[in-house]
């Protein structure tokens, strides 16, 4: 039973990894598109805002509309700025490969599931650097964390699970998670926004078909919104 419960441990580090991999991916897109276009973005939402705005007196209806509008234009705005602070590390093909190689040594290592009880909440606190550094693709400050779990012994798996029902408990435990790590990996890769992610064959010329389409949709809202405004 201790065998399986070591396999079920592998498994659900696999399919972390998995995931982190896609949201890694599509985090880096989002951050991407903020730079690229987010000024752009902003500024048509800051047009469905104020064309909102001189309508919401009509009725209930168009009170909401200016609501949602508002509300867009800030949590975008909100967004864009926290992109435009984060930094992601531009790595070639080695330094990926040694990224995710570390990623998986420390996911190993500080994963809260695999650790005594009152040493949790500190895993977990490594565990939530571990991710945010990988996804940043900050080579440097995952290899000091990768340092730091070697040196910390304690961070190994529990050994205090002997008994028959300790040990039935924590395979039942690891069996559910797992479950559940597949059907978030499914549904992550069934998403919309990763299938457009994956079907892009020329990002660069993504981009530049976006910004078109946005310029387009921006000269739209500012006719729009001028001619509302001198009625």
């Amino acid at each position: 039973m201790k065998l399986e419960i070591k396999n079920l441990e592998y498994e659900v580090v696999a399919v972390e990894n998995e995931l982190a991999d896609i949201d890694q991916r599509i985090r880096r897109y989002n951050h991407e598109f903020a730079l690229r276009l987010g000024l752009l973005v902003e500024e048509i939402l800051q047009l469905r805002r104020d064309y909102a705005q001189q309508h919401q007196a009509k009725s209930a209806f168009t009170q909401q509309q200016y609501e949602q509008a508002r509300q867009q234009y800030e949590d975008f705005r909100h967004e864009r700025l926290i992109e435009e602070q984060t930094t992601f590390n531009s790595l070639e093909e080695e330094e990926l490969a040694r990224l995710k190689k570390l990623y998986r040594q420390c996911v190993v290592r500080c994963h809260p599931d695999k650790v005594a009880e009152a040493q949790q909440a500190e895993a977990t606190e490594l565990f939530r650097q571990v991710q945010q550094k990988y996804e940043e693709q900050d080579l440097a400050a995952l290899a000091r964390l990768a340092e730091q779990l070697e040196r910390n012994d304690f961070w190994a798996a529990d050994n205090a699970l002997s008994q028959l029902d300790q040990l039935l408990t924590r395979r039942e435990k690891l069996a559910d998670q797992l479950a559940e790590l597949k059907q978030a990996l499914a549904d992550t890769m069934a998403s919309t926004v990763y299938r457009e992610i994956i079907g892009i064959a020329d990002l660069e010329q993504h981009w530049q078909t976006l910004r078109q389409q946005l310029e387009q949709e921006l000269a739209s809202w500012k006719t729009l919104t001028h001619e509302s405004a001198t009625i």
